[in-house]
């Protein structure tokens, strides 16, 4: 339970970040730290060994980088970092906020092989959330009428599944 809400904490950390590099208000170091100390948490890994340079970034590139140590750059470098936070219907499935909740889907998901702990809960919650989020994504598509053949329609996590390894084994 305690890494499933470290993890939470972390991600929520990261994502507020990510979203304050299009506010105007954070491009000085004054406002980036009334700004974001908002919403920022005290909890987690990244607390309070990498909330300096986590403060300091500017953009996403820079947060890859002063994620620097952690298990969350190697997560944050798979995603495509050229994009901007436009239309979300004709972006690619690698944005910073599709692998976060592919992440969160991974991490809920083989917390039911932990044993029994009230994690267990908590992940049930949150796969159960991904999947009305799925619904309503799909709802939405469907409802705009956006051909099947567009991106959008690939951009969901699917809850509680294993991931295989490439050895043909869950992780």
């Amino acid at each position: 339970m305690d890494d499933l809400l470290k993890f939470e904490c972390d991600m929520r950390t990261i994502n507020v970040i990510n979203n304050s590099f299009a506010i105007k208000d954070v491009n000085s170091a004054r406002g980036r730290e009334s700004t974001r100390g908002k919403f920022i948490t005290n909890l987690g890994y990244l607390y309070p060994d990498y909330m300096d340079k986590l403060n300091a970034c500017t953009d996403t590139k820079q947060l890859v980088e002063a994620l620097d140590g952690t298990n969350y750059k190697q997560l944050l470098a798979s995603a495509n970092l050229d994009q901007d936070n436009g239309n979300e219907a004709n972006q690619a499935d690698s944005t910073v906020d599709h692998v976060i909740l592919e992440e969160c889907s991974r991490r809920y998901s083989m917390a039911f092989e932990n044993g029994f702990h009230f994690g267990v809960f908590f992940a049930y919650f949150h796969l159960k959330q991904l999947e009305i989020r799925n619904v309503g994504w799909f709802a939405d598509l469907i409802n705009l009428g956006i051909p099947k053949n567009m991106p959008g329609w690939g951009k969901y996590t699917v809850p509680f599944r294993y991931h295989v390894n490439a050895n043909g084994g869950y992780e």
